[in-house]
């Protein structure tokens, strides 16, 4: 196997990894609210998955890697809280995943057109 291979699972690894290192202080210290589930969900789920994997490769735009780290932080996730599926805490978890796709998928494009000008 090559270097490169390395690289990029190294760069789908560290994001959910990267993720439940962040998770805990949310977990431990803050407590899970309404305020705490919004901004761990919505703003920092997508930062760290746009972010991390950029670390470990010249290439900045890093889309496959991070769309499938955190996919698989949100599997993880969702084996682990299956029980507690009808909460609202859950609830937010799925509604992030679908956006947080949406927006690192958009992030990803409007970083490669500004990248590649068409003029």
């Amino acid at each position: 196997m090559n270097n490169n291979l390395y690289i990029r699972v190294l760069a789908i690894i560290s994001v959910p990894v990267v993720l439940f290192i962040l998770l805990l202080p949310f977990s431990f210290i803050t407590g899970w609210n309404s305020a705490t589930a919004v901004i761990y969900w919505l703003f920092i789920t997508p930062f760290v998955a746009e972010y991390v994997p950029t670390l470990f490769s010249k290439n900045k735009n890093q889309l496959r890697q991070s769309v499938i780290g955190m996919l698989f932080f949100y599997s993880i996730m969702i084996v682990m809280i299956f029980k507690s599926y009808q909460t609202d805490m859950f609830l937010i978890m799925m509604v992030s995943c679908v956006i947080n796709l949406g927006s690192i998928t958009l992030i990803s494009y409007v970083k490669k057109v500004y990248r590649e000008p068409s003029y």
